[in-house]
Order: structure tokens, then C-alpha cells, then sequence
């Protein structure tokens, strides 16, 4: 699992939080007294709304709702008792998007995340379904969906094998495969599902939403894509073989092609006294957001086009940091396009002396590689930047 682990949060207007929160932090056991946190009659309303949708859930799917599967009834104020961050734990994860340019120096970014987490609906975990008290209403519309969509998150769980991702890129891929077919399932229950495919559109999100709703945004096209192709017997096979790259969820006839990326290397020997943070590979979805957080989305969704792989390094001594970000693209052209964008956007929001941009007291360094491969570097420390850049191979 890499460094940051970024959990990808339901905000306010989801109707569900993605099972990989459930499967990637610790969750103590539900409180004994669960008798005591909701009345009779909201029970059974919301326990008479979960058989009705495991009956048709089956039909759908066509598979068992597996054994010992119940609905569980929780208060938010236990969800937000187990899952507050502190600053320490978000440390890492905040300098890599301030280093990046994507929030500002200013915000508060573990109150940010923290703000996200009082607003849970309902989730999947060990094999039950959970719904907060204060946010799930049995007779409100919609909320037959949202406990279609968790089944499925339990059939995923149940039926198909587990996989753990080894990069943000990866793990990005296989979350959007993962809750695009929960969102499937979720809307041919409601049948509400539009059978014809579109390319997920260039969605105008602030920044780090992008990344949260990445997903949803990109999920359900995926799935219903390989829903139109091949009905469920394809989505099975996704489940059983994920996407490996973002590349593949945005364009995805690529996973049905197998196209796959250039792994990549860098010799770097980091200044002494500081220690790596971060090595990963990032994709062409975190390219497509890195550009738009300062330029015309459509301009970074085409610079980004031409991904074919990268690697990510990033150094910090507790007060500065170091990135070195080495991109391979398909062709001498794609290269180019990304230069220019980069360009564009560092000219727009910093300052150019002797090819090296400064922003807000941050520096950064644009390197034309050989072999259809750019490098893009930043460092708090003009020197340090300066030094590390001449010898990374």
C-alpha cells in the first residue's frame, strides 16, 4: 500500500461512501446496545426496505445475497468517533498536494477531510450493510438505490477476490471499476439506467473533489461501457481482472485491449538528512487534474492524453520537500503538448528566472527528457532543486 493512502470520501450529495474506506482503516466493533441508538419502527421500516432490495438485487445480479448478510443501524456520532484524522497522520498527503500547487498554502487540511466524514450515508463492511441513523430516511426516494448499491459492494466482496493496489494510479482505476458497478446495480434497480454509453464528461469541480469523485464521474461510464459490450459476464471479469491505470477507466476500450504503460526508473541520490515521502506512479487522470487546477480542463484532459506511464519521487527533511516527476508519452507529440500546457500554466502563476519558475516561495523546473519522457521537479529550496535536477538519470 503507498504512503498517503487516499480514502476516497462520499461528500453530501453521494448516496453512498466508497467500500474502500471500509476496507482500508480499522473499524472497531459496532457499540452492543444497538437496541438503544434507534426506535422500533425506523427499524423495521429500514429493515422491511433492505429485503425488498436483496430480493430484487438477486434477480438483477444474478447472483445469492450470501449468508448472514443484515442491515445494521448506526449513529454518526459513533462513524465520526472512528474515523477523525489528526494533522500528524495527514502530514505527507498535505504537503504532496501543496507541493503540487493543488490547494493553498493556507487551508486546513485535515479540518477539510475531517468536515467530509459527518456526512456517510451508508456503507458495506464485513459483510453487512450499515446506514446512519441521522441521514438515512427508509421513506425517503432514492434510498432503495443507495442499499442496492452497498449489496453489490457485498457481492464484491463475497464473490470476487480482493485486490490492493500498489499505486494512487492503480488504486484510482480499481476504485472507479468498484463503485461504478455498484452505481449499476444501484440504477437498474431504480431503473433508472440510460442504456447507451458516453465518455465521462470534463467535469467543473474544484480540485480535490476531482480526485474524490473521481470514481463515480469515471466509474459508471467504465462499467456501462463494459455493461453494453458484454452484460454482467464482462463486469465479472473486471472484477476478477481491474483496470491497472486511470488510463484505462478514461478510455476503455484500452483495458479491453489490454494497453498497458512504460515502467519507469529514476537513479536519484537524495540530499542528506532528508528521507523519501513518497514513490509512486500517478496517471494520467492525476496529470489531467495537476493542469486543470490552473488551466482550461479541456487543454489539460488533452495534454494528458498521451500518458504512457510515470514515476513520482518525493523527499522531505520535515521543513522542505523535494519531487522529482519523470512522464513517458506515447509519441514526441504528446510530449510536446504537455510541455506547453505545463508551460502555460507555470507562466500564468509564477515567476521565470533563468528557467526556473518560483511560486509562492516554491521552485520548480521543467526538463525536455530523451526518449519521449519529461521531467517536472519542485523543491522549497532553490539549491537543493538546482542540484537534484542536474543528476537525476
Amino acid at each position: 500500500m503507498f504512503s498517503t493512502k487516499l480514502i476516497k470520501l462520499a461528500l453530501p450529495v453521494l448516496i453512498t461512501m466508497i467500500l474502500a474506506i471500509i476496507l482500508w482503516n480499522p473499524v472497531p466493533e459496532i457499540p452492543p446496545d444497538e437496541e438503544s441508538i434507534v426506535g422500533d419502527m425506523y427499524k423495521e421500516s429500514v429493515r422491511l426496505l433492505f429485503y425488498n432490495v436483496t430480493v430484487e438485487v438477486e434477480k438483477i445480479r444474478g447472483l445469492d445475497v450470501p449468508p448472514g448478510t443484515e442491515i445494521r443501524v448506526v449513529p454518526n456520532k459513533w462513524v465520526l468517533e472512528q474515523w477523525e484524522y489528526t494533522a500528524s497522520e495527514l502530514k505527507d498527503e498535505e504537503l504532496f498536494y501543496k507541493a503540487l500547487l493543488l490547494i493553498p498554502e493556507e487551508l486546513n487540511y485535515t479540518e477539510m477531510r475531517n468536515r467530509q466524514i459527518g456526512s456517510y450515508l451508508a456503507f458495506a463492511w464485513k459483510g453487512d450493510v450499515y446506514v446512519v441513523k441521522e441521514h438515512f430516511n427508509p421513506d425517503k426516494p432514492g434510498m432503495g438505490e443507495a442499499l442496492s448499491h452497498e449489496m453489490e459492494h457485498i457481492f464484491q466482496g463475497y464473490y470476487f477476490p480482493e485486490h490492493s493496489p500498489d499505486t494512487f494510479d492503480e488504486e484510482m482505476a480499481y476504485s472507479a471499476l468498484i463503485e461504478g458497478d455498484a452505481i449499476l446495480l444501484g440504477e437498474l434497480y431504480a431503473r433508472t439506467f440510460n442504456f447507451s454509453y458516453e465518455p465521462a464528461p470534463v467535469p467543473i469541480r474544484e480540485v480535490l473533489d476531482s480526485i474524490f469523485y473521481f470514481p463515480y464521474d469515471y466509474g459508471k461510464p467504465f462499467v456501462t461501457f463494459l455493461y453494453l459490450e458484454g452484460g454482467w459476464e464482462y463486469i465479472n471479469m473486471a472484477l476478477n481482472d481491474p483496470p491497472e491505470s486511470t488510463e484505462q477507466v478514461i478510455h476503455p476500450e484500452k483495458y479491453l485491449n489490454k494497453e498497458l504503460f512504460i515502467t519507469l526508473s529514476m537513479d536519484i541520490i537524495p540530499p542528506n538528512q532528508w528521507k523519501e515521502i513518497r514513490e509512486d506512479r500517478l496517471g494520467e487522470f492525476f496529470i489531467i487534474t495537476f493542469l486543470s487546477a490552473h488551466i482550461n480542463r479541456p487543454i489539460a484532459y488533452t495534454a494528458a492524453e498521451g500518458w504512457n506511464g510515470d514515476l513520482f519521487i518525493m523527499y522531505s527533511n520535515t521543513t522542505d520537500f523535494l519531487f522529482i516527476w519523470k512522464i513517458a508519452w506515447d509519441t514526441e507529440k504528446d510530449g510536446i503538448e504537455f510541455v506547453q500546457s505545463v508551460t502555460t500554466m507555470m507562466d500564468n502563476i509564477g515567476k521565470k528566472d533563468r528557467n526556473v519558475w518560483m511560486v509562492d516561495g516554491k521552485y520548480y523546473k521543467l526538463i525536455e527528457n530523451d526518449n519521449y519522457t519529461t521531467i517536472f521537479a519542485g523543491s522549497s529550496k532553490r539549491d537543493v532543486l538546482q542540484n537534484m535536477i542536474s543528476t537525476v538519470k
